[in-house]
């Protein structure tokens, strides 16, 4: 049995004395300035004007110690420039829409279309499973050996048919990163097992073993169709989601959140 001391990579798996920290999403993504980090307990233990205390401070931005200093440093070469590029390329799409405040009043859901040139989807969406497998622990890596291989080889194009990878344009106030959950469609019925890193200017997420579209746009899962070298251009139809609570792709606005909490009052009422 392995001394409880070692911790295990939750890329690799190999056990460890120690891991590195790897910022999540990566340092250059905005991401580097000090953070308060709640859990969901914060969040259901707020004020009736929404604030929340007792989180814990991170001085260098958001992240987690789990990755060992191989699978850090590797994809951290590979990968998190060309996130980096998108990241700067996803604010200043942000920063052309309409004003937050003015758009957080509005109940519909909104779209948008990016325009990115000269990029390298492959790498991005690599960089977004090494993401997700950061934030969760190392028993995902295990349950999911595709996307560690898919990870760890900068070349492969083989991600199985089963996981299905979403962006969107996040908007915030709030970042979250979700490890692996169910979301009942109250649609459909069906249940999609997901893991989101919500952080603006994107949030990404992994669905697995989906049966319908988890989202009607912002499926970036052919990106895996390039090679690691392939520099392209492109455009991309994304939804344009807000972060008001914890609750993985919970994109609503406030005047949508407030206006389904009054619907749910009513219902109650009767």
């Amino acid at each position: 049995m392995e001394p409880e001391t070692h911790l295990r990579c939750s890329i690799c798996g190999e056990s460890f004395e120690a891991l590195s920290f790897e910022h999540i999403p990566p340092r250059s993504a905005y991401n580097a300035e000090r953070v308060e980090t709640f859990g969901l307990e914060h969040w259901l233990g707020r004020s009736d004007d929404g604030k929340m205390t007792g989180g814990r401070y991170q001085q260098r931005g958001a992240g987690r110690s789990s990755l060992c200093k191989d699978c850090n440093n590797k994809t951290g070469a590979w990968y998190v420039p060309e996130y980096s590029a998108w990241a700067v390329r996803g604010i200043r799409a942000i920063q052309q829409l309409t004003p937050m405040a003015e758009a957080d009043a509005v109940i519909a859901r909104k779209a948008a279309r990016i325009g990115l040139v000269d990029v390298a989807p492959l790498r991005f969406i690599k960089q977004c499973v090494t993401m997700i497998m950061a934030s969760n622990s190392p028993r995902f890596a295990e349950a999911q050996p595709a996307l560690r291989a898919f990870v760890l080889d900068k070349h492969s194009q083989e991600l199985p048919d089963k996981y299905r990878l979403y962006l969107a344009l996040y908007r915030g106030p709030l970042a979250r990163c979700t490890g692996v959950s169910g979301k009942l469609d109250t649609v459909t019925g069906d249940v999609h097992v997901i893991s989101e890193v919500a952080w603006p200017p994107f949030s990404v997420i992994l669905s697995i073993d989906e049966k319908t579209p988890l989202l009607p746009l912002g499926d970036i899962t052919h990106f895996k169709a390039y090679s690691f070298e392939d520099r392209v251009d492109i455009e991309l139809d994304l939804e344009v989601g807000f972060g008001h609570t914890p609750f993985p792709i919970d994109f609503r606005s406030r005047a949508a959140i407030d206006a389904d909490a009054a619907k749910n009052d009513a219902m109650g009422q009767t």
